[in-house]
């Protein structure tokens, strides 16, 4: 099902810089709007719009880890990427493939010798989503492998290195804190000496 693209005045209100209302429904209603920004992104391939979504806490894990089966299957590992550094399960997301899937209905059949001969499917469209479903899984579990022997360790390295210069930055702001900002004082030329 596509959804509709967002247009400026729904941004302007989700991603507004008001203050967000007490009112739990409200709030509900803002975090689901988040997540289908984030998905409509990805389905978009709108880097911009994903990445505020990503700021504004949208919800990576939502709908049995939609937004990174919408990114495996749009086969973008940058998103896929950023989803799972900013805490998106690649197992709930294979999980959800599976169970979707498992409801998929399908019967064995057998050929003259009475030996299994695959399944049958009710119509072409449920044998294709079956397929497509293993495709997105397989391409999930492979995604997690290489994301654990190549990725993570750099990401590990780049985010230790983001938080040692928050770090140095914090300690500077200390230091000038307890012992005052030093000033710039731009030199000054000695006079022209005249005869």
């Amino acid at each position: 099902m596509a959804t509709p693209s967002p247009d400026a005045a729904s941004l302007a209100r989700v991603f507004g810089d008001a203050a967000v209302s007490d009112d739990a429904v409200e709030g509900m209603e803002r975090h689901a709007k988040l997540n289908e920004f984030l998905l409509t992104a990805i389905r978009t391939n709108d880097s911009r719009l994903f990445k505020r979504a990503l700021e504004a806490d949208a919800d990576v894990n939502h709908a049995g880890g939609k937004p990174l089966q919408e990114a495996a299957t749009a086969r973008n590992f940058l998103f896929m990427k950023d989803l799972v550094v900013n805490g998106a399960d690649i197992q709930h997301a294979v999980e959800g493939l599976k169970a979707e899937q498992a409801a998929i209905q399908r019967k064995k059949k057998y050929d003259q010798w009475g030996d299994s001969d695959g399944y049958t499917f009710k119509n072409k469209f449920e044998k294709a989503r079956w397929s497509e479903i293993s495709t997105l899984a397989k391409t999930l579990e492979d995604y997690q492998k290489k994301f654990i022997a190549e990725i993570m360790p750099m990401e590990s390295m780049r985010l230790q290195h983001e938080t040692l210069r928050e770090i140095r930055a914090i300690k500077k702001e200390l230091y000038e804190a307890n012992h005052g900002v030093p000033v710039n004082k731009p030199r000054i030329r000695a006079p022209k000496v005249y005869d």
